[in-house]
């Protein structure tokens, strides 16, 4: 095992271990804070003997298998068995959360144990028949709303050409109105994935704003264009990745292809009402890179979309630039986050000395260092021609 494996892998070692025994891991204070929002709480006492534990396992127990931490592993076996999901008073269940978190994690280390403990197989369907009464109203759907994604094609094994059909019917219109290409100073050939404003009857208005949540985008439409030999696609989703690892509010260019650098248009950007003066102290003020015309939220939550896309366009192009680029990414996340126990999300990365705000989600063990541990892992590894990762990047076995 390479020196890039072994440290994420301890990493997640340690941070689980912080969390033994309690809610949510206050990683500066090193203390117990209790929440609300999951089947592990206080609201629900009958449910688990230690809340925390079953939350955090359940959401990074496949994490501790393709870590290879067998003991972790057992431990939170044991303790699954202490949990009865059909305990529900008082409680209100987040579908998506519940299902992509809980779930998703149980039916991953069922896959990658090869079904060698049942009692993940017997939680699953004990919490799926809890879930499944989301959906009992007219239509059958939980909201008026339905998600998509070539990952669901593959989860199918290509038996439902629906999904195909839909992001053909999405990338068309995402190439035109969503991806834009940003003016930067090194005119490099990147992708954004922005927003858009439409009001009924007039044209639809982009809002040049990259989310961190929406930087999973370039690793989605990379995969979509694999699976559904779209190659061109594959690039586009280069491109977007490529935009996460540099920016965030950005002057947009209309041209795709060619995007000179031009500084008089990022001043206007910035502040068309103000004088040149004014601007320049504003950009100083807020640490705008060039290119960049604002920073609307700069916290760092530990967050894992950007090296999901770092990792998957690694896996597709074997291309050595994203190892490097997603170690970049691992140094600088190490020097502002780690904390003696575990590592803390800070709240504003445009600071050279950002202050740690004392959080850690169950993401960061689950998502984050699962994807930088597999980024340096051999291909086999959770190989994606035989496992499709759910959104909270549980790994499933594709059929055979």
């Amino acid at each position: 095992m390479n020196t890039f494996e072994v440290i994420p892998k301890k990493l997640a070692a340690n941070a689980i271990m912080g969390y033994k025994d309690k809610e949510d891991l206050l990683p500066l204070e090193t203390r117990i804070q209790f929440r609300s929002d999951t089947y592990s709480t206080r609201t629900i006492p009958s449910l688990v003997q230690h809340p925390p534990t079953k939350r955090v396992e359940e959401d990074t127990k496949d994490t501790t298998c393709s870590c290879g931490g067998n003991a972790a592993g057992k431990e939170a076996l044991a303790e699954l068995k202490n949990v009865d999901f059909t305990h529900k008073e008082g409680c209100q269940i987040n579908l998506f959360e519940t299902t992509i978190r809980h779930l998703g994690g149980m039916l991953a280390a069922w896959d990658l144990t090869d079904g060698k403990y049942p009692i993940l197989v017997e939680k699953s369907v004990e919490l799926a028949e809890v879930l499944y009464t989301a959906f009992d109203t007219e239509n059958r759907m939980p909201t008026p709303h339905y998600t998509w994604s070539a990952q669901q094609f593959m989860i199918l094994g290509g038996k439902s050409p629906s999904y195909k059909i839909m992001y053909e019917k999405f990338i068309e219109v995402a190439k035109k109105e969503l991806f834009f290409r940003p003016m930067n100073i090194a005119d490099e050939d990147i992708l954004i994935s922005g927003a858009v404003n439409r009001v009924a009857g007039e044209a639809v208005e982009l809002n040049p704003e990259l989310q961190h949540l929406s930087c999973f985008t370039g690793g989605m439409v990379a995969i979509a264009g694999k699976i559904f030999n779209r190659p061109d696609e594959v690039k586009i989703g280069a491109k977007l990745a490529d935009g996460c690892v540099w920016a965030y509010k950005t002057v947009p260019c209309k041209d795709k292809t060619e995007c000179p650098w031009d500084t008089q248009k990022w001043l206007d950007a910035v502040d068309s009402t103000a004088d040149e003066e004014g601007v320049r102290y504003k950009i100083g003020y807020e640490k705008l890179a060039p290119g960049m015309t604002g920073i609307q939220d700069g916290r760092y939550l530990l967050r894992p979309e950007a090296i999901e896309s770092v990792f998957i366009l690694h896996r597709i192009t074997a291309d050595p630039y994203w190892a490097n680029a997603g170690w970049n990414m691992f140094k600088s996340i190490m020097a502002h986050t780690k904390t003696n126990l575990a590592h803390s999300a800070i709240d504003n990365v445009m600071d050279a000395m950002p202050k740690k705000v004392d959080e850690m989600e169950s993401f960061w063990l689950a998502e984050t260092l699962k994807y930088f541990y597999l980024l340096y892992s051999e291909p086999n590894v959770v190989n994606l021609d035989e496992y499709v990762l759910n959104t909270e990047a549980h790994p499933l076995r594709r059929p055979r």
